[in-house]
Parts: C-alpha cells; structure tokens; sequence
C-alpha cells in the first residue's frame, strides 16, 4: 500500500506481534515498533494540514488483537509509531480498501471476521464517521475501484 511517497508493508512474525515495516519509493527502509497483533494491514487515508480545505495523504494500519480491530495512524517518514486511532471494529482484519470517487469523499472498508461470520465495516475519513452494512459475506478479500 502507498502512502505519499512511502510503501507500507506488514511482517507477521508468528509470535502473535506485528511489525509495521516503511519502504520509501527515493530509497532506504525502515521498521516500526512492533506490536502485539493477530492480524496487520495497511490502509492509506487523509488528514488536515494547516491550510483551511487542504488535506495531505498518510498511512496507518488495521491493527487486529482479541477480536478487536483498530484502524490507528503511522508514522513513517518519523519514528515508525502508532498514533491516533480512528476507528474500533468487532472482528479481525481479513482486508481493507479505500474508495475516494472524488474529492468530496474518502472511506475505507474492511472484511472483519468475528465467530465464523464476516462484514464489511466502512470508516467516513472526511465525516469521521462509521457503520456496517447488513448482512454477512462469504468473501475472502475485498477491492474497490473507481
């Protein structure tokens, strides 16, 4: 997943952590602090600059522990740590994507799994808001595309 100029990836280190890991598309890499998670995944999103109306691209990760997804900002091109969280969601992380038809509108899904059952969770990133839609789906991975 990029976020502005960086590649954020994700090592599992089957020791019930995760490790955000930051590739820059200029060069050079660099690790985040790990923590205690089922499941990890990047996800990009906006957020205000100081300019009135402006928004700037960053990173964050769906971070999953004991059935309980957060969606919590990163910082990659600073010390690699989690900052503010966005959004809590029932289940684990199975996927995320993000849908922005245009500038008046960004908002991230994800397929959470809790108790065998699996719903798409959407966070508004401009309205700061979230819902779930009715109903369960059998799918594996989701993808949106303009």
């Amino acid at each position: 997943m990029r976020a502005g100029s960086d590649l954020l990836l994700t090592l599992c280190n089957g020791d019930g952590t995760c490790t955000p890991l930051s590739l820059s598309v200029s060069g050079g890499s660099g690790l985040g602090k790990t923590v205690g998670a089922d499941a990890m995944v990047p996800f990009w999103t906006v957020a205000a600059s100081d300019e009135p109306d402006k928004f700037y691209q960053v990173g964050g990760y769906a971070v999953s522990k004991d059935g309980v997804t957060q969606l919590r900002l990163f910082n990659a091109s600073g010390d690699g740590t989690f900052g503010e969280t966005l959004a809590e969601f029932p289940g684990t992380v199975l996927s995320v994507t993000e849908y922005a038809p245009d500038s008046s509108a960004l908002e991230i899904y994800l397929l959470c799994e809790a108790d065998g059952v699996r719903r798409i969770h959407i966070y508004d990133a401009l309205k700061k808001m979230q819902r779930t839609l009715p109903g369960e789906f059998g799918c594996s991975q989701i993808v949106a595309a303009k």
